[in-house]
Formats: C-alpha cells, structure tokens, sequence
C-alpha cells in the first residue's frame, strides 16, 4: 500500500513550500488564479508525489537550512523561501532574488541553491487527476 501523503502531514514549512512551488511548476493541469490550497486540491496533489522525491526533498531541504541558517535568520517566510529554493534550484528564473529582501539576502539564497543540482519530477498522477 501507498505511504499517502498530505499537506498537512508535512510539518516543516520551509519544505512544503518546496513541495508547493514543484507541484506548480509540474503540474500538467494548475490551478488558476489560486493556490492548491485555496482550490481544494492540496492533498489531492501531494498524493501524486512518489516518495523517494519527499525523502529526498526532505534531506535537500533540510541540508538548505542548516548550511544557511544565518541567512534564513534575515527571512518571515519560511514557506516562501522552500518555494524559492526550488525555483532557484531549478532555474526558473525567479526566486530569492525577487522577493525584495536586503540587498544580500537575495542574491546568497539563490546563489546557495544553486549548489544543489536540478531535480526532475515525474508526479503519479491518476485519471482524475490529469
């Protein structure tokens, strides 16, 4: 059987807000004009993630704030700046840098996740899902 997961069984806010930002950057099919959250389909959607990409999620995500604990001090929202190591990771094109924090808090963020390579994401979507 299936190790569900859910939103809310993610207690780290750092790494659901990585998870958010790869599901919106993934997701064949996302919400418009809202947020899974906001849409009803959060736990829908974290369903769809195989296991081995939140263990490893995890333990990136985990690494990320221990090596830039300093940097995170100078940060209000965790759950944005999981988001942002994700997007910046995978070169996106926006990220830390675009959040408007002090002049160095940015740029050392997006700098610092680009020490991790880029991941590739296959969700385990369903019918209903799609």
């Amino acid at each position: 059987m299936k190790n569900i997961i859910t939103r809310d069984n993610i207690d780290n806010l750092f790494l659901r807000g990585y998870l958010d930002a790869a599901l919106f950057t993934e997701d064949p099919n996302p919400p418009g004009g809202c947020d899974y959250v906001q849409c009803g389909r959060a736990d829908e959607m974290y369903s769809a993630f195989p296991a081995d990409f939140v263990q490893q999620a995890r333990k990136d995500c985990e690494r990320f704030q221990s090596d830039n604990a300093h940097t995170l001090e100078c940060v209000d929202d965790l759950e944005q700046a999981g988001s942002d190591f994700w997007y910046d990771r995978q070169g996106h094109g926006v990220g830390a840098r675009d959040r408007g924090y002090t002049s160095w808090i940015g740029p050392a963020l997006a700098m610092a996740a680009k020490k991790f390579r880029e991941v590739y994401l296959e969700l385990e979507l369903t019918n209903e899902l799609e």
